[in-house]
């Protein structure tokens, strides 16, 4: 969708624009999405309370002046009235789908603000941010027929914002892995699969049989046993034999797939040699990680480390 490209002379920056809004003093637009694209490029730069004071204000809950035309008293009268179903079927189907579906018109009609605030997202962000894009991408789902494009356009800003800033930034990240010894790389994945909602048990740290965890699930129609293999390599590449080998044992002791986790290098045809077996390699681990573990994992660890640890023993 095409944005606008009239917007108020009150201000030169995003900086400026952003006193603008937490002021409200007067009037300045756009009001709920951000009108620099440019300055994305340097979102690493930004400190965590920088990126939150802009998500607040992108998230508000607010009313618009169009939000008080279509009202709930409009349509119950309209369709109230069975002439209007004669007279025009298609608006009556309408106005009644209004009644039904659109949840705006009832917090107006309870003096409640149209578009609800979604600033409860932002705890989710260093613990995890994936949840939070959840949180707001269902939240588009359901309501965006009814949106404002200022709203489409605000929403979409700060999924963009809450992906560059929390999951894709890898900074010194790399180093952080590098640093680990193989156990607590392994262990650093087995609480990877916890968060994602697996059962977790971690293999002895010699002979294992190509796998270092096996993590599980049984929920509902969700079924799995994954057997998952940690390379910490420095320069290595990944090769052909660890992927067969881990192909083998998860045939043999019934898992359901297999996943390797590499800081080495996987190529291409690696990554497709068995369909049943998933490589993530650095840069993709990272982005894992963030997602479910929060940006500032790393700072964690110990203290994750140490939980899991006493749940393991």
């Amino acid at each position: 969708m095409e944005r606008p490209e009239i917007y108020t002379d009150n201000y030169n920056s995003l900086e400026e624009w952003i006193e603008l809004r937490k002021r409200n003093e007067e009037f300045v637009y756009p009001q709920f999405f951000v009108p620099f694209r440019e300055w994305m490029k340097d979102i690493e730069q930004k400190s965590d309370m920088e990126i939150k004071e802009l998500l607040r204000i992108l998230l508000q809950p607010y009313t618009l002046g169009v939000d008080t035309v279509d009202t709930y008293e409009f349509y119950k009268e309209y369709v109230q009235d069975k002439v209007n179903k004669e007279k025009n079927l298609q608006t009556y189907e309408l106005c009644m789908n209004q009644l039904k579906y659109n949840e705006r018109i009832y917090r107006i009609k309870n003096k409640q603000e149209a578009w609800e605030g979604l600033t409860w997202v932002l705890p989710l962000l260093n613990i995890n941010p994936m949840k939070a894009l959840k949180a707001l991408g269902m939240y588009f789902d359901a309501e965006c027929i009814y949106m404002p494009d200022d709203r489409i356009y605000g929403i979409s800003d700060a999924m963009d914002i809450i992906e560059e800033k929390y999951i894709k930034s890898a900074s010194d990240k790399n180093a952080y892995i590098f640093s680990l010894t193989s156990r607590e790389f392994e262990i650093l994945i087995a609480i990877l699969y916890e968060a994602l909602g697996y059962k977790v048990n971690l293999t002895k740290a010699t002979r294992d049989g190509g796998k270092d965890i096996i993590a599980e699930i049984n929920e509902n129609e969700r079924k799995e046993k994954v057997f998952v293999e940690c390379k910490l390599y420095k320069t290595c590449e990944l090769k052909k034999e660890t992927v067969r080998a881990l192909g083998y044992t998860m045939l043999s002791e019934g898992a359901t797939r297999a996943v390797i986790f590499t800081s080495g290098y996987a190529t291409k045809a690696l990554k497709e040699m068995d369909i049943r077996i998933q490589i993530f390699d650095m840069e993709e681990m990272i982005l894992l990680l963030n997602a479910n573990l929060g940006e500032r994992w790393y700072a964690d660890f110990e203290r994750l480390k140490s939980n899991f640890m006493k749940e393991m023993s």
